[in-house]
């Protein structure tokens, strides 16, 4: 009997150090283990990307995110199966953005000087295109959290600097990008400005001359942060709506077949069709200003 349980045990051992042996030869050798390798592998996405002409509309987040949700034989599936996606996606976004700026000129009151004043004395950061933005500075990250810190949906708020210091200025974080001219990461986000409904950037930079402070939308799950990310990309190159600042609003825009947009407009009707309505309830009247926007209840504060 003894001998017997000698050998069972013994047996049992060789099974249960076998398992590990096992699980480690079976692993797929390019399946990402840390935040690393998925670096580099978001790297390589956007500079390929780059080498055609496009900029990524796949911020780093979702690019991890759609990698673990999905069952790619490699890395390097994905990464090619991504860049075809973009390629189409960049295709579309040029049509959207054409049509936008022909909807705009044909259906609005506004002046076409009103979609390009270039006259207002702004930063690099207020405007990095409409199509296939890319830095045209380096951007600032040795100072505060930002890259670590700032989420995808999450809200910009301007206090000070250039108009926001008489109105105030609200933007929406598109999420962390990656730029193959500097080599750097960088904070992407999108905004109805001067220069009409474009891409940005947030950096150091920006907070320190901006009197910049984030908020996050605190009832917000990732499918509806997508919608309203989608929904402001769907109305760039739209002008800027000056009748926020002429007083002449009635009300808040929500269709995506408004002509123009004004900041907190255009942040507050992206979310407000995903079912948030960071106004409280009802349609704000009048203009819905930011400082207003940012005290709502519905936001959180992200320390950065």
């Amino acid at each position: 009997m003894k001998k017997f349980l000698s050998l069972l045990l013994a047996f049992t051992m060789l099974i249960s150090l076998s398992i590990p042996v096992f699980a480690i030869e079976n692993l797929n050798p390019e399946l990402p283990t840390d935040n690393i390798t998925f670096t580099d592998a978001y790297i390589n996405f956007s500079d390929q990307l780059n080498e055609l002409g496009i900029s990524a509309s796949t911020c780093f987040e979702d690019f991890v995110n759609g990698y673990k949700c999905t069952s790619y034989d490699s890395l390097q599936q994905y990464i090619d199966s991504s860049i075809d996606k973009e390629i189409i996606n960049a295709t579309e976004y040029e049509s959207i953005i054409s049509n936008n700026i022909q909807y705009a000129l044909e259906h609005s009151d506004q002046q076409n000087e009103y979609a390009t004043p270039y006259s207002v004395a702004s930063k690099w950061y207020d405007n990095i295109g409409t199509s296939s933005p890319t830095l045209t500075h380096a951007a600032q990250y040795d100072k505060y959290n930002i890259l670590s810190n700032v989420k995808k949906g999450d809200i910009l708020q301007e206090t000070a600097g250039l108009i926001a210091q008489y109105t105030g200025h609200i933007a929406i974080i598109q999420g962390k990008y990656w730029d193959s001219t500097y080599g750097q990461f960088y904070i992407r986000t999108i905004e109805a400005g001067a220069f009409g409904v474009v891409y940005g950037v947030l950096d150091d930079t920006r907070v320190d001359q901006r009197g910049v402070y984030m908020h996050y939308v605190k009832d917000a799950a990732s499918q509806k942060i997508d919608g309203a990310i989608n929904f402001c990309i769907n109305q760039l190159g739209k002008p800027y709506n000056w009748d926020g600042i002429l007083g002449a609003i009635e009300k808040c825009h929500i269709s995506t077949e408004a002509p123009a947009w004004y900041c907190s407009e255009l942040v507050w009707s992206a979310y407000y069709n995903q079912g948030i309505n960071i106004y409280g309830t009802g349609t704000p009247k009048n203009i819905y200003r930011p400082e207003n926007f940012a005290a709502s209840s519905k936001l959180g504060s992200r320390n950065i």
